[in-house]
Order: structure tokens, then C-alpha cells, then sequence
């Protein structure tokens, strides 16, 4: 892939990092017309999905597939792209999830044309998500209907929730400890709550400066707004991928942010919005594949990168379950949301 960097023209006073890999002129057919975005998670760069994008290059090759067109870009404060201008300097908080789909619209409509010789609307988007990107996605095309052909969510972000309120509040009226499970005590409720809402809650800051406090306006459930149909009115695809439970639960003990035999009502918690992400598509008619996989995007420290802040490539290995570490059986493929570890 060619790095590069690209000013908006709604934004001159700021660059924007991308990687292009533009498909090859010999491919003809349905891909030709194809870009693959993959949109980041939060504070993540877009170099972590580059082992990702050369095993899908890799695959396709080897099996004498075409290779669409793809984008992988770093949002205004993330990875090697400068800050968002209309940030206000020193406010924890700056531009919000809507300005994060103009800027997306933006970047596309310029890319289509500087880049692939296209109108946007003449291009047929794949959009794969991780995290916080798959509300983003989510908003990307109710404002862009007939844009998105298919989608890839990868252990989706809770848009409609504090995730403080998913844990039960031990301190609420009425709130009975004799009914909690043997091993889950008041005081490890109030220690979850507590360190949710330090580490998640939408009004915790972050480095991209991202605001996340409208979000649950803007996505009240996670079974709509419906999607809308892709290019031609065909319904659009989607893939839900939940998260990998052992390998969060792992995470989570490590940060001490619970233990992880405790708390299945966070697990519920991401079940149903996994459920309500398949709902948002079938109640379209829409075709939904639902993966006996779980997914965690991994986040390794890699020494000496401080303009990835952190960040290496190894995160994802590969869009196919079978090949890529980080993956969990779902038992019941008639109810996803009963995800198994």
C-alpha cells in the first residue's frame, strides 16, 4: 500500500494520513468499481490493520481472485494524522462522531476522484469496522444511504450506553445483594462501576479528542435505524462479529478492572447489542451472516513509535476466523447472542 497524506479541502489547515492500495488495471468485473475502508477504533492507527489488509491481498492473490481497492486512513488526532483544526486548544474534548462522517465523506468523495479516477457515486463501499468505527459506519450511511454495499463490524462499541449502567448499582433503592450470584459481591459491583466509568464512560477524554458524549443521542438503539439499501438499491451485507469473551476477560483482570469468572452482565450486555446490530439489517430484508467466531482487536505496545502512539500491526491477523488467533465458537448459530467463550 502507498502511505500518503491527504488535505480535505473543508479542512487546508490540517493532513490526514492514509495508506491506498489501488486496484490493479488489468482487474475488470465486480470489483473494479470496489473500496474496501477500513475505519479504525479508538485512539487505534490505521497501521493496525496492516497485516490484516497483506493477508487479504494474499488470499485473493493466491487463489487467483480479484483485489479491490483499498483505503486505510488515521482520523484527525489519531496515528501520523495532525489534530482536528476545529478542535478547541486545550478542551479535553473536540469534533464529535458527526464530524467524523463529514470528514469520512470528504476524504471518499476526494480519494474516488484524485485517486481511482471515479465519481464516489459510482463506487461500490466495503466498509470494515472495528469498535467504535462500527457506529460510525452506522451513521456513515444513514446520512450516505445507497453508498454502502456491505459491512464488517468487528467486536462493535456499545453506542447506547454509560457502560457504567450495565453492571447493577448496588447502591440503588431496592437493590437486593441475596439475588446476585454466589461468587459477585456489592463491593466488586461498586469496583466495576467505578472503573468503567474511569476508563469508559463518554465523558472520559481521549488523545484523538474524539467526543463521544452525543453518541447515545445520535444511536439510541443498536437495532436501528435500520440500514439503508447499497448502490442500486440491492439490499446491503453485513457481518456481525462479536467480541472474543476469554481474551477481553483476560484483558479486563489484568487492568483490575474486574474478574473474570464475575460480571456475565456485562457479557449480556454485549450479546444484545450484538443481537440488536443483526436486527438493524434484517429488518431490511437484508442477508445476515452470523460468524461462529468472536472477535478482540489487540493492542501491543511497539517500542519506538511514538507517532503510532503505541500502536504496532499485529493487532489483526486476517478477516477469517480459521487463520487468525483471537477467534471463539458461537454453540448456537439460530441465537447469536448467545455467544460462547
Amino acid at each position: 500500500m502507498e502511505a500518503k497524506t491527504v488535505t480535505l479541502t473543508t479542512k487546508p489547515d490540517a493532513a490526514l494520513h492514509v495508506s491506498i492500495l489501488r486496484a490493479r488495471p488489468e482487474e475488470r468485473g465486480s470489483m473494479s468499481n470496489t473500496l474496501v475502508v477500513f475505519l479504525n477504533g479508538l485512539v487505534l492507527p490505521c497501521t493496525s490493520w496492516a497485516e490484516t489488509v497483506d493477508h487479504l491481498v494474499g488470499i485473493r492473490s493466491d487463489s487467483g481472485q480479484p483485489i479491490p481497492a483499498i483505503l486505510c486512513y488515521d482520523r484527525y488526532g489519531q496515528g501520523k494524522s495532525d489534530t482536528d483544526p476545529t478542535d478547541i486548544p486545550d478542551s479535553p474534548y473536540g469534533h464529535d462522531a458527526r464530524a467524523v462522517v463529514a470528514d469520512l465523506h470528504q476524504l471518499l468523495t476526494q480519494i474516488s476522484q484524485d485517486e481511482l479516477g471515479r465519481s464516489l457515486d459510482d463506487i461500490r463501499l466495503v466498509l470494515v469496522c472495528n469498535s467504535i468505527g462500527c457506529p460510525l459506519a452506522r451513521l456513515y450511511a444513514a446520512k450516505h444511504p445507497g453508498q454502502v454495499a456491505a459491512y464488517l463490524f468487528l467486536d462493535s462499541m456499545m453506542a447506547n450506553t454509560d457502560f457504567v449502567s450495565i453492571f447493577p448499582d448496588p447502591d440503588s433503592p431496592g437493590f437486593d445483594e441475596s439475588q446476585l450470584p454466589e461468587d459477585v459481591t456489592a463491593d466488586a459491583l461498586r469496583h466495576a462501576r467505578a472503573k468503567f466509568r474511569q476508563f469508559f464512560h463518554p465523558t472520559v477524554p481521549n488523545p484523538e479528542h474524539l467526543d463521544r458524549r452525543q453518541l447515545r443521542e445520535l444511536l439510541p438503539q443498536a437495532g436501528g435505524p435500520a440500514l439503508p439499501d447499497g448502490p442500486g438499491g440491492k439490499p446491503a451485507q453485513l457481518v456481525v462479529v462479536g467480541h472474543d469473551w476469554d481474551e477481553f476477560a483476560k484483558q479486563c483482570e489484568e487492568v483490575r478492572l474486574y474478574q473474570r469468572r464475575r460480571f456475565g452482565c456485562r457479557r449480556c450486555a454485549y450479546s444484545m447489542t450484538t443481537a440488536g446490530l443483526i436486527v438493524c439489517s434484517e429488518g431490511r430484508h437484508q442477508r445476515v451472516h452470523e460468524p461462529r467466531m468472536g472477535f478482540v482487536q489487540r493492542r501491543p505496545v511497539s517500542p519506538g513509535r511514538g507517532k503510532d502512539r503505541g500502536q504496532n500491526s499485529k493487532g489483526l491477523r486476517s478477516l477469517h476466523p480459521e487463520r487468525r488467533p483471537g477467534f471463539r465458537g458461537c454453540r448456537d448459530q439460530q441465537h447469536p447472542e448467545r455467544v460462547e467463550g
